[in-house]
Parts: structure tokens; C-alpha cells; sequence
């Protein structure tokens, strides 16, 4: 709770859509970790967690390719993840990020983790691993770690990323649709979050998607 309260300030409640075009992303359990975006009726959008070791929040919908420019949707809501990708960085959400941020993604665009530390002044330098390959070593290297829709699966995948937590890495999750596939189950487990019932947010109301009006 700590940690979300360092997140939040007195703007945090922008309005926010998801469109239906999207899944909701909920902690496995309270333990596991914690909502950060709550829809109006109470469907939880987006998730935090710690409980790895490592520091992880997970988004039913693509935010970061939205906010990776400014003419992208949902500009209400740079402030509060801008804090959520710096505590991910760093550890801490008032921090500055540092003049070049390692990314590792898997099954997710570069260019648009790239254009979103521009965007905060920052440069990204991409480390080209294969983070769904148990034999890549250079996730060691990543100060995030950017994982999209669509990871393969595989019967070790859970503990891999389970493992780069508990090594103290950070793990960021963007969902881009209503659909789901076993690949991002597996990476949400680690992560102690999990995607909603097929068909996902396709058939929710406004109010299931949307905060504030």
C-alpha cells in the first residue's frame, strides 16, 4: 500500500477508457498483489505487485503505446504512469529516470517503449534479448523488462519470470485486446495478477471500462 500511496496525488483520478477493446487484469490473489486502475463499476484495469521481489504492474490495455506519443488516447493518465514506469526503473516514483534506460521487451514493439522515455526526456537502448529463452543471460542487464501480448507458452515460462523478479528486475505487462492466450497467463501468474474471463472486456459496459465520465 506504500507504494501505491507514493504513486497517487490529487489528479490521479484522470478519466481514463480502456475501450472494450480490452481485458480487465486483477491481482491472483491480495496477497499477490494489489488494483492500481479501477473502472467505475468496480473492474479492476491494471494491477501492482511486489511480492516477487521485484517490482511489477501489469495494463489490460496497451497504455504505454497510447502515451508513447501525445496524440495517442488517454493523456489524462501520463502523470500517473509515468510514476509507475520511473518506480519500475528505479524503485522509486519520484525519481529521475537515468539518461538511458535498458529495455528488454518480448512480444512487444521497442520503438514504443523508445519513443515513451523520449517523450519523458530520457533515451532507451534496446538489449535485444529473447526474454522467453531460459538461456538468455542479458536480462541481467535490463532496468525493464516489457512484456506484451502473445508471449509463447511454455511449461518453464511462469518460473523464468517469476525468476527475473526474485533477482529484483521489474516486469511490465500491456495487454492490447479482449482475447488472451495461455503465453500471458503464465507471465501474469509470475507476476501474481491474472487476465479476466474470455471474452475479456468485449461485452462490458461503459461503466466497466471507463473512470470517471
Amino acid at each position: 500500500q506504500a507504494v501505491i500511496a507514493s504513486l497517487l496525488d490529487d489528479a490521479t483520478a484522470a478519466p481514463l477508457d480502456f475501450t472494450t477493446n480490452s481485458q480487465g487484469l486483477r491481482p491472483l490473489m491480495a496477497t499477490a498483489a494489489s488494483p492500481l486502475l479501477v473502472s467505475n463499476n468496480g473492474n479492476v484495469l491494471a494491477s501492482i505487485s511486489i511480492a516477487a521481489g521485484g517490482r511489477a504492474i501489469g495494463y489490460g490495455k496497451d497504455l504505454l503505446g497510447q502515451l508513447a506519443t501525445a496524440s495517442g488516447g488517454n493523456q489524462a493518465q501520463l502523470p500517473l504512469f509515468t510514476r509507475g514506469f520511473t518506480w519500475l526503473v528505479t524503485g522509486q516514483a519520484q525519481a529521475s529516470l537515468p539518461a538511458t534506460v535498458r529495455v528488454a521487451t518480448q512480444n512487444y514493439d521497442f520503438k514504443q517503449v523508445a519513443s515513451f522515455v523520449a517523450r519523458l526526456g530520457g533515451k532507451a537502448e534496446d538489449l535485444k534479448c529473447n526474454l522467453a529463452n531460459p538461456a538468455n543471460t542479458c536480462w541481467q542487464n535490463a532496468d525493464i523488462m516489457v512484456f506484451g501480448q502473445g508471449t509463447p507458452a511454455s511449461g518453464g515460462l511462469t518460473d523464468l519470470v517469476s525468476g527475473y523478479l526474485q533477482s529484483g528486475k521489474s516486469v511490465l505487462y500491456l495487454h492490447n485486446n479482449w482475447n488472451g492466450a495461455a503465453g500471458d497467463s503464465q507471465v501474469l501468474q509470475a507476476m501474481g495478477m491474472r487476465l479476466g474471463d474470455y471474452p475479456g472486456n468485449y461485452f462490458a459496459p461503459a461503466d466497466g471500462v471507463q473512470i470517471g465520465s
